[in-house]
């Protein structure tokens, strides 16, 4: 998991192995949880959001590789 600059909680669901097919939630300070993004599936299974907060960064373990979405101002998921 992660937290934003807002104070939310972004965490990944792998999906299944090998298959992928996961997502991002964001967790809001106030616990409302919603999918945040359904785009990263290679099986995350890491995350972190850049020094400045304008971006999540999640490790793909299927691809293998690392993945920019960036977190734009109204705290939705970019492409």
């Amino acid at each position: 998991p992660a937290f934003g600059d807002d104070g939310a909680l972004y965490v990944s669901d792998s999906g299944s192995w090998p298959d992928g097919g996961g997502c991002i939630f964001r967790i809001a300070p106030d616990g409302t949880t919603t999918v945040w993004s359904d785009r990263v599936t290679g099986f995350a299974n890491g995350l972190a959001i850049s020094p400045d907060g304008s971006a999540l960064y999640a490790v793909e373990s299927v691809r293998p590789g690392v993945v920019r979405v960036p977190i734009l101002a109204d705290g939705s998921a970019g492409e």
